[in-house]
């Protein structure tokens, strides 16, 4: 799911700056969910797809 939201948003044209700060986020989220205990928690706390929806709402406001 997180990555059908970065292709989606490809689609606007964004920066490579806003596309690799998403990756980054979803690559975040990965690591620490692979990890069993730490994993749980971060879930609870990191959530990458919040994150990146902020980042596209943040980039179409601006863009406008």
């Amino acid at each position: 799911m997180s990555l059908t939201i970065i292709a989606r948003t490809l689609r606007y044209g964004p920066p490579a700056t806003l596309v690799s700060r998403m990756l980054a986020n979803v690559a975040v989220d990965l690591v620490f969910g692979a990890i069993p205990l730490v994993g749980f928690f971060a879930d609870i706390w990191f959530k990458s797809n919040d994150r990146n929806a902020a980042l596209i709402k943040d980039f179409l406001a601006a863009r406008d």
